[in-house]
């Protein structure tokens, strides 16, 4: 039965995303696109950084990868779906690498070691000129907007109906318990550090198909739009937001997260980075405690809604 209602809600969902990036103005559907990107990140974080409980500061250095390959690829000539698949593989093929490095850390040692890795990749972007650009970056061609936002709209989708399958089955359940109580979970025979490494390769490589999809609309890929502190932080405090380990927690966080940052831009055009900056700090202080507290009681609230006519309205 959920696996009918979930296959019925994403299509629903992406008919109404289709048409939203379509009909609506350049504002607005560039706002929905950011918010699909977004979204993208926030639930292949969820896996390793919600339902395994990492501090994942280096997810979104993977995200730049992909997105410095498919410029690479673009750049090249080369057909727009080569550069995505480019992409995914070199995110996944990295990801695999640095497994064995990084699952045998956990907490804050994961925390720092996985944001090493990403200021190594903007060192190298910023160094490796004749390949990334160095800090000019790297222009590529733009290509018709129906490619990046149906391939954005078609990741999503997909990447929710990987994210609620696993969640769902013993690989979640496992993941979950690697995460709570590590310890506990190998006196019940299950391979924490090798789970752990499957989790943060699938949510690198779909960070990464993320990443090779950003130039194909932008035309230009930098290290600080790669690498920059606000790409790092954003899946973060969007599964922070939503609430770490949680079915539609990253829609929510990523939903707010880029409505709050679009309204700064708008509304305070000179201050906003400053203001941005302070949401994201208020937001890791009190998102768990508080917002996403929130939202679960709503969420538990309509389903207590749907099961009981008394509290229906």
């Amino acid at each position: 039965m959920m696996g009918w209602s979930l296959s019925v809600g994403l299509v629903s969902g992406g008919v109404l995303l289709a048409l939203g990036l379509f009909l609506t103005g350049p504002y607005w559907s560039l706002v929905l696109w950011a918010l699909c990107q977004q979204a993208v990140l926030a639930f292949s974080y969820n896996f390793l950084g919600g339902m395994g409980r990492e501090f994942h500061l280096g997810h979104c250095a993977f995200f730049g990868l992909g997105a410095y390959v498919s410029a690479v690829c673009l750049d090249a000539a080369l057909p727009w779906w080569i550069a995505m698949v480019g992409a995914g593989s070199c995110g996944a093929l990295t990801a695999r690498g640095l497994a064995a490095f990084l699952v045998g850390f956990r907490g804050p040692d994961f925390a720092l070691s996985s944001l090493c890795v990403a200021i190594l990749a903007g060192i190298l972007a910023r160094n490796l000129g004749s390949v990334t650009g160095g800090v000019s970056g790297l222009s590529t061609v733009v290509l018709d907007r129906g490619v990046p936002y149906l391939s954005t709209l078609a990741l999503l989708l997909g990447t929710v109906w990987i994210h609620h399958t696993l969640m769902a089955s013993r690989w979640g359940r496992a993941l979950r318990a690697v995460g709570s109580d590590p310890l506990a979970a190998s006196q019940l025979g299950i391979p924490g550090d090798s789970i752990r490494a499957e989790a943060l390769v699938l949510g690198s490589a779909l960070a990464s198909l993320a990443g090779g999809i950003y130039p194909m609309h932008s035309g230009y890929v930098s290290p600080e739009s790669a690498f920059g502190l606000d790409v790092l932080l954003a899946p973060v405090v969007a599964v922070l937001l939503g609430g770490p380990g949680t079915r539609w927690g990253p829609l929510w966080g990523s939903s707010l997260l880029v409505l709050v940052q679009e309204f700064l831009l708008t509304k305070f055009q000179e201050s906003n980075l400053l203001l941005f900056g302070l949401f994201l700090v208020v937001s890791g202080l009190r998102a768990h405690t508080e917002v996403a507290r929130h939202w679960a009681g709503l969420w538990a609230y309509l389903r207590a809604a749907k099961r009981s006519p008394c509290l229906r309205p």
